[in-house]
């Protein structure tokens, strides 16, 4: 159990000096110990061209989460075609998109999609022999939920402060 007489005594200034003093310990005796929580991941891929329908890539979301960013480079395009990207999102609901038209060879967008577990998402170049080269990659964060996230980083630093306090007690 935490005593907190040992971590709130005295002035603001000395109890600052006091938690410094507990996390600078912990972290010499306690280097093992770690909090984890799951990163962005980075989805990406290349193709030379497009298949006969267009398609670019196809992949299937793993669990609940979110799109944040993408972005795609296209070696080479012709422009006079007017080629549009189109990102399909479906599952057994349905499907909606999102048309991105491809002007210039660095493309960028932060669409902070929600994704589900099962859906699926197809990129798509229209018309098909307008682009060659064509690398894309985005990255997803899979959802935590924040009450379990706020409670899992609390039990931990809980857990952190106690050792650090009976070493403390025991110093």
């Amino acid at each position: 159990m935490i005593t907190r007489r040992k971590l709130l005594k005295g002035s603001v200034s000395e109890k600052f000096d006091q938690l410094e003093k507990l996390i600078w310990h912990l972290r010499i005796r306690r280097g093992d110990y770690v909090i984890g929580l799951t990163p962005p991941i980075p989805v990406f891929d290349f193709t030379d061209t497009p298949n006969s329908a267009g398609v670019v890539f196809r992949k299937i979301i793993p669990a609940d989460g979110m799109i944040t960013v993408g972005c795609m480079w296209v070696e080479d395009f012709d422009k006079k075609q007017n080629p549009m990207a189109i990102l399909i999102i479906e599952d057994h609901q349905g499907s909606s998109s999102v048309n991105v038209p491809i002007d210039r060879q660095a493309l960028s967008i932060r669409p902070q999609m929600p994704v589900k577990f099962g859906q699926r998402i197809t990129l798509k170049i229209s018309p098909a022999e307008s682009c060659k080269g064509i690398w894309t990659a985005f990255l997803f964060e899979v959802e935590q939920d924040e009450l379990a996230v706020n409670r899992q980083l609390m039990k931990g630093f809980l857990e952190l402060a106690e050792l650090g306090v009976e070493e403390l007690d025991d110093a």
